[in-house]
């Protein structure tokens, strides 16, 4: 339900028609592959909620265009690196899990459901309208068991049909699809930080230490607790590479609905953030 807050900033209800107007405004076109970041309060309110959003993404694409948008399933992860427990800050808005009490996690990882690509939902740190997004007819789910991808439209099968264990952003990836398809980025009211294409730059530097991860999965019709290795990332710089992005004419802004809209290329800012990376890392 809106908060009070959300219908107070909307100075007129958006609607489907409203939004497919100013994305139409911000640069959109029929055809395009937008992989889709996004916050539902940012927007105010929107007459139908996450469905009239989904919906206007598909329309302005249209038949021959292809939306995207992360589905992370990060529960599905060693509850040891949710953090400890309690936490010293509020962390209501990242991705993670809640952290849980230590003696709690053997028990987490012996019984959380392994990953289920037509049932396990979204993080709720993604927001509701990748949950919403995951759920609308003819929309496919990559089989990552914690970092995995939805899309819908026609490339969709040819963007979600490999997603390796490990890396599980790299190139390999549906990132890596997406960056050969000629994708762009869309944030309808993010900020930077939640750019996950800045991971696949992170990735092409080959820079950072790796890590291992696991969550459970279904190998041979037995749920098993896999472990594997990934790159550690590191989120802290993106809004600095975003705001760099900017100082190069990368990005346009404007305004979708009441939301701080920015649209880029995926290959640019990908290509231009490996760079940036490897320049600015060790600063």
């Amino acid at each position: 339900m809106p908060s009070k807050s959300i219908i107070e900033k909307t100075q007129y209800p958006n609607t489907i028609g409203s939004l497919l107007d100013n994305m139409k405004e911000l640069g959109i076109k029929k055809g395009d592959i937008l992989i889709v970041h996004s916050s539902m309060s940012a927007l105010g309110w929107v007459c139908g909620g996450a469905s009239a959003v989904v919906e206007a993404l598909i329309k302005i694409v249209g038949e021959y265009g292809t939306i995207v948008m992360p589905s992370f399933s990060l529960e599905n992860s060693d509850p040891a690196i949710w953090g400890d427990f309690p936490p010293a800050e509020p962390i209501n808005k990242r991705l993670l899990p809640f952290p849980v009490p230590k003696e709690w996690h053997d028990f987490i990882k012996a019984n959380i459901p392994a990953y289920d690509k037509d049932v396990t939902p979204c993080s709720k740190g993604l927001g509701i309208i990748p949950e919403c997004f995951r759920t609308y007819p003819g929309t496919l789910r990559s089989s990552h068991p914690s970092a995995s991808f939805t899309a819908n439209g026609v490339h969709a099968q040819q963007i979600i049909e490999h997603h390796p264990l490990s890396p599980d952003l790299g190139m390999a990836s549906p990132l890596g699809a997406l960056y050969k398809l000629g994708a762009k980025i869309l944030m309808l009211g993010t900020n930077y930080d939640k750019c996950t294409s800045f991971h696949l730059a992170e990735y092409m530097t080959k820079q950072f230490p790796k890590v291992t991860h696991s969550g459970a999965v279904m190998e041979n019709g037995v749920r098993v607790w896999k472990q594997y290795e990934n790159y550690d990332s590191d989120v802290s710089a993106f809004i600095t590479l975003g705001g760099a992005c900017e100082d190069n004419g990368f990005v346009h802004k404007g305004k979708v609905g009441c939301a701080d809209s920015k649209l880029f290329d995926m290959k640019t800012v990908v290509d231009f953030g490996a760079r940036w990376i490897i320049e600015n890392r060790e600063r």
